[in-house]
């Protein structure tokens, strides 16, 4: 069985709408990848169903399996054109590694595997937007972030149970000098009404 790309990894789904600089917008980023290829048969392109397997691997070969499909899914190939959509989960693409995907044809494995471009890690993106809880080391934004925007949604800085809209377990320091906390009635508070041993 001989293949050739015509267009390897891309989004499935086009944007409908312009959205706003910066904003991601609910069922903005698909859900699935969609895969499209040629097949050839003894030099004649392939005409009929094809039952196909995909595969993905963290190396072109050998390597570990990070992700199969359930079950095979079956396309119409067309004069050797076929698409087919694909629903990794999210966390196939969380880890810091370069991601190769294998098709199955029928019993026949295609080779090489294909590195999988940065499109598809948007699936990460799909997550954030659904509201992942996101670990990071260090984060730094010269921009307005915003947290917990839902109402039953907190922030714990320092614990994995927050309580409140806003949890801290350890310290807290303002830095400026006009820094302040602010009541919901617009007053500050700029120091404490007394030492804390």
């Amino acid at each position: 069985m001989k293949k050739t790309i015509l267009a390897a990894i891309l989004a499935a789904v086009a944007f409908t709408q312009i959205l706003g600089a910066g904003e991601i917008k609910p069922g903005a980023v698909p859900g699935s990848i969609n895969y499209q290829g040629r097949l050839e048969r003894d030099n004649a392109p392939v005409t009929g169903q094809v039952h196909l397997i995909f595969r993905i691997f963290n190396a072109p070969e050998a390597g570990t399996q990070r992700w199969v499909t359930p079950s095979e899914i079956i396309v119409d190939a067309v004069q050797g054109i076929f698409s087919a959509n694909i629903t990794p989960p999210w966390d196939t693409f969380s880890r810091a590694e370069t991601l190769y995907l294998e098709v199955q044809v029928e019993s026949e494995v295609l080779t090489p595997r294909e590195p999988l471009g940065s499109v598809a890690y948007a699936m990460v993106a799909k997550k954030l937007e659904d509201g992942a809880s996101v670990s990071v080391t260090t984060l730094t934004a010269n921009y307005q972030v915003l947290l917990a925007t839902d109402t039953d949604s907190k922030v714990g800085i320092g614990t994995n149970s927050p309580a409140y809209k806003l949890s801290v377990n350890g310290s807290i320091k303002l830095m400026g000098p006009s820094d302040a906390i602010y009541f919901s009635d617009g007053s500050p508070m700029r120091r404490a009404a007394f030492p804390v041993p």
